[in-house]
């Protein structure tokens, strides 16, 4: 995930203060003028008057594209949001050099450019780096904001046309779809299009990862948000620490919540496929899609910021992938009941003799942890007794999401009918139609055949 970085402006003029203004003219005052009254209207030269207009919240919003959709910029107080509006008109209209034309304290700006950055994905044409601009020795008092911009607006032009068109291709597919189908396309359309990139120039936005195919988990969170939007859901980027073994350059992780039939649920499809090296035509685990609370908490814990605006809670887990889909172990207490619930899984999802990418997840992580020791031999086995022709088979894991997809094929298949290339991913498939470009966390690939003796890992 893009990490912000907070550079340090050089002091203004000693004569700013808190409280003051600095001698550029603000840029949105509280008050604007409004025309004299005519001298028709005047009783006198000393009763002429002046008509004053107090901007109001309904200004600000009026300022900010899609603030309806905005989750944590609509928790905003007055005062932020006046100030965040400020912030977001300029950046529409390309400039990064933004006087308050009054002081603000430096985490409250801290605060609006943590929105404006994860609550505002449209806004392509800045990176996320800023230098504000300190008034006092102390660095707390802010009268302005520079912004690092990633795009001018002939760049931009040209890349929202390129958004648009990828999302009307999307939109049209997805036409008397359900929920779960276009959620589902939309998730697929992301993993199996981006291959993860932490440093290239749009990393971390939605044109990176929707026009250019590369980025990290901030991008990826960004498109998913973007496109759901898009669609007509509720959906936010979330960041936060994560637990696990983090060899990125970022010491953050951002994912998404979206919101299905009245209840909130976390997506996380970077962390689908954590160790990401090269392009590999692995498929999707769905580790976290559509999870609660209780398993997404297991792998991070969130930002101080989101915890202190609140997170939406995420309690309901009937929209869980493999639970949806009868692909999930709940806690067994010995390795045989791991290896017979395995087994249950395989038996039914094979279909013409064949396993294609079933993705398990497991409950438990000792449990996950006795399958992918003992994989091999549980696969063996059951190949062996359950069919006479040899199969060839690869093992996917995710250590993070405690998930193992399975693929078992006959070494030479019969041919396959074709398929219409519109054809769109149902809720029970394990893998979308489109072209995958991710590797795998971690993989195994066997033969096995009735003769053929596998050693276990």
């Amino acid at each position: 995930m893009k990490k912000f970085f907070r550079v340090l402006f050089p002091l203004l003029l000693s004569s700013l203060f808190l409280g003051g203004c600095s001698e550029q003219q603000s840029f949105l005052p509280d008050v604007f003028s409004g025309p004299t009254v005519s001298q028709d209207e005047q009783s006198s030269e000393d009763e002429s008057s002046v008509s004053i207009y107090v901007e109001t919240r309904a200004d600000y919003i009026a300022r900010i594209d899609g603030y309806e959709r905005k989750y944590y910029v609509r928790k905003l107080s007055d005062h932020q949001l006046k100030y965040f509006s400020i912030i977001y008109d300029q950046v529409k209209n390309f400039q990064t050099n933004i006087d308050f034309g009054a002081n603000i304290q430096a985490d409250d700006l801290d605060l609006l450019l943590y929105l404006l950055n994860y609550d505002c994905p449209e806004l392509i044409q800045i990176n996320g780096d800023y230098a504000p601009k300190y008034v006092n020795e102390a660095h707390t008092i802010v009268s302005g904001v520079v912004l690092s911009a990633s795009m001018d607006s002939e760049f931009y032009t040209a890349a929202v046309h390129k958004l648009n068109s990828t999302a009307q291709s999307i939109e049209k597919k997805l036409e008397d779809k359900t929920d779960a189908e276009r959620e589902k396309f939309v998730y697929d359309y992301i993993f199996n299009n981006t291959v993860y990139n932490e440093v290239s120039s749009h990393a971390g936005s939605v044109y990176g990862v929707l026009v250019e195919h590369k980025g990290r988990c901030e991008g990826m969170s960004k498109a998913f948000m973007w496109m759901m939007n898009r669609l007509g859901y509720e959906c936010i980027c979330v960041v936060g620490k994560p637990l696990w073994q983090n060899e990125s350059v970022f010491d953050t992780h951002c994912w998404n919540i979206v919101r299905l039939d009245d209840q909130y649920y976390h997506v996380d499809i970077t962390a689908d496929n954590i160790n990401l090296t090269a392009p590999n035509n692995n498929p999707p685990t769905y580790g976290f899609y559509n999870v609660c609370d209780d398993f997404i908490y297991t792998s991070r814990t969130p930002e101080k910021i989101f915890d202190e605006m609140g997170i939406p809670e995420c309690t309901d887990n009937t929209k869980d992938y493999h639970k949806r889909h009868r692909l999930y172990i709940p806690k067994k207490e010995t390795e045989q009941e791991v290896k017979t619930a395995f087994y249950q899984i395989l038996t039914d999802r094979t279909v013409n003799d064949e396993i294609h990418n079933i993705p398990i997840k497991l409950e438990d992580k000792d449990n996950y942890d006795a399958l992918v020791e003992k994989y091999n031999q549980y696969l063996h086995d059951y190949l062996i007794e359950h069919y006479t022709e040899p199969y060839e088979y690869t093992v996917f894991s995710n250590n993070i999401s405690q998930t193992v997809i399975v693929n078992a094929v006959l070494q030479n298949p019969p041919p396959e009918p074709s398929s219409s290339s519109d054809s769109l991913s149902s809720p029970e498939d394990s893998a979308s139609e489109l072209p995958q470009e991710q590797s795998s966390s971690d993989e195994e690939t066997e033969t096995v055949s009735a003769e053929d003796t596998v050693e276990t890992s």
